[in-house]
């Protein structure tokens, strides 16, 4: 009987410690796949309010983008990525020049698949 009660024991206490260590892959893929992913490029030649609004209509036409917005004194485009989405650089590149601009840099944020081709 005492043997059964210290078995019951010791498993009490080492139960939460295994519980605890044991890894939970679904929520880490939640995690992962509602991580923001953000780009952020510097564009050269954006002058005024009616460049800046072309380029946003053109680079919000891509797919995976979900939300652009210009800082047009910076030069800056931030790009909202959808979630689990790639926009290469090569298409960011493309569709900026064909907007009449040129990228200066890329700089991609949050948890974005890598895209640099």
């Amino acid at each position: 009987m005492r043997a059964i009660m210290i078995a019951a024991v010791a498993l009490a206490l080492l139960a939460p410690v295994a519980w605890a260590q044991e890894p939970r892959p679904a929520q880490t893929a939640k995690q992962v796949e509602a991580a923001p992913s953000e780009v952020v490029l510097t564009v050269d030649g954006l002058a005024c309010p009616l460049c800046a609004y072309g380029l946003k209509k053109k680079l919000g036409a891509l797919d995976g983008v979900d939300e652009v917005e210009v800082a047009l004194e910076k030069g800056h485009v931030h790009l909202n990525l959808k979630p689990g989405s790639v926009v290469t650089d090569a298409t960011l590149r493309k569709t900026v020049k064909d907007a009449g601009f040129a990228i200066r840099r890329i700089e991609r944020r949050g948890a974005a698949p890598s895209a640099r081709k």
